[in-house]
């Protein structure tokens, strides 16, 4: 029966459409002599994604979709150019690694890296402050709250019952009291209550708050940077997660929830597996002489050209391989000063917290 088989196939190659209903499940051919034979057809598709997706350790079949399954964003870290030079602005695999699979990889700038301290107000005030409503409202209260005394406040005049005022915080600024005329003048004229904040030692807690929450936000934009580049560069290949899963599983008797991510990689599984089909036979025959051979010859001479999962055991260590053969790792720029927006949008919620 088999031979009969082999015949009517070897007599009608070209007619693939036949072989789903000549070749029984148990009479298994090769995923790339199928491929080498037939090409890129739906059938042959059909035929061998099963049999190829089973092979891969990472890889699983919901309707016909190839879904990628990963512990966390680590798992893509070695498909980044392993750049040991590590070039100045450029995500390689080193600082992938860093990113990707260490939680704690940043070395905060200090105040000293970033501010001139010569340059305080306009570089902080004017730039952040002035740029944010909220911020100045929370700064405008804070001041009344804690620095603000009444007007004509004096701690030794007793009240009409012979008691003394309640204690308020006595602020002298240049000589003169901050009581509320002088906080509404202050109010009114930012740009004076800047200059005062930034010189005057009645308001150095204050500075300090506001200097601190203006480098925590520096360094969170920056931060924010060089990951958003490293997630971008592996999303832009295998597109946004389809999120966050769980499975029970159970060894030796016990129990255990992983955790992992699905990516939909159908798109990207075709094109790496024709890749390793195309490229490995072209290595070693040249693709015009493909049709000399038959499927049985094809199995018996090129083993490792039958299916990538016989090299590896996961689609991400099989895909990385041939991003390196065709010099295509990844290897995102990084922007290295955060931007104004970003550093302005942490700046204010950091003043939130602090003040």
């Amino acid at each position: 029966m088999k031979n009969l088989i082999r015949k009517i196939l070897k007599e009608s190659e070209e007619e693939f459409g036949w072989i789903k209903d000549l070749v029984p499940d148990h009479f298994n051919y090769e995923p790339g002599a199928i491929y080498y034979k037939f090409g890129k057809t739906e059938e042959v598709k059909s035929y061998i994604l099963k049999k190829i997706v089973d092979g891969f350790n990472d890889l699983r079949i919901s309707n016909n979709v190839v879904i990628l399954e990963v512990d966390d964003w680590c798992d893509f870290a070695d498909l980044f150019q392993d750049d040991n030079r590590g070039s100045q602005g450029y995500i390689n695999r080193y600082l992938a690694k860093q990113v990707l699979c260490d939680g704690d990889w940043w070395s905060d700038y200090s105040a000293n890296d970033i501010i001139d301290w010569r340059q305080w107000k306009s570089q902080l005030w004017d730039d952040y402050v002035m740029n944010s409503e909220k911020v100045i409202k929370e700064i405008l209260n804070h001041i009344k709250k804690n620095y603000v005394s009444s007007p004509n406040y004096n701690p030794k005049q007793l009240d009409i019952y012979g008691n003394l005022p309640e204690k308020q915080n006595v602020v002298e600024i240049k000589g003169r009291i901050l009581d509320t005329d002088y906080f509404y003048e202050l109010q009114n004229d930012l740009n004076e209550l800047g200059t005062l904040i930034n010189k005057e030692d009645e308001f150095d807690e204050l500075k300090k708050e506001l200097t601190w929450a203006y480098v925590d936000a520096y360094n969170t934009a920056a931060r924010d940077q060089v990951w958003s580049a490293t997630k971008d560069a592996v999303t832009d290949v295998f597109g946004e997660s389809l999120g966050w899963k769980s499975k029970e599983i159970t060894k030796g008797g016990n129990v255990t929830t992983k955790h992992y991510m699905e990516f939909d990689v159908t798109n990207i599984f075709w094109e790496s597996v024709y890749n390793f089909f195309d490229m490995c036979i072209d290595n070693r025959v040249g693709k015009q002489s493909i049709d000399d051979y038959t499927l049985e010859e094809l199995e018996e001479n090129f083993d490792e050209c039958m299916t990538p999962s016989y090299q590896y055991s996961y689609f991400l260590e099989f895909y990385s391989a041939l991003l390196e053969e065709n010099n295509d790792e990844l290897n995102p720029r990084y922007q290295e000063w955060p931007d104004d927006d970003d550093i302005l949008k942490y700046f204010i919620e950091s003043v939130m917290d602090r003040i």
